[in-house]
């Protein structure tokens, strides 16, 4: 039991990859840029609502629809660090 309360307890205090990423479309050059507390999930979060035709910018859900997921190049930009003063995630 103490282990699964340490587990949760490591799992709400951990620092997630802050940072920039983009989408960007090889075949028309077009990019779709934005900043978050959490790449990995707003990546993750992003190519599921393009594969439903569910994301809210619309055109980069139609440049999605024509040219398919082959045809983006997604990746995180830049890494931000965390104030090494603060001890939370709140930066």
């Amino acid at each position: 039991m103490n282990n699964r309360k340490q587990l949760l307890m490591d799992y709400k205090y951990r620092k997630t990859e802050m940072g920039v990423f983009i989408f960007a479309c090889t075949t028309t050059g077009k990019s779709y840029i934005g900043f978050t507390q959490d790449t990995k999930a707003t990546i993750n979060s992003n190519s599921f609502k393009l594969g439903v035709s569910m994301h809210t910018n619309k055109k980069l859900q139609n440049d999605w629809n024509s040219y398919g997921e082959s045809a983006f190049d997604i990746r995180v930009l830049e890494v931000l660090p965390y104030d090494e003063k603060d001890e939370v995630k709140a930066d």
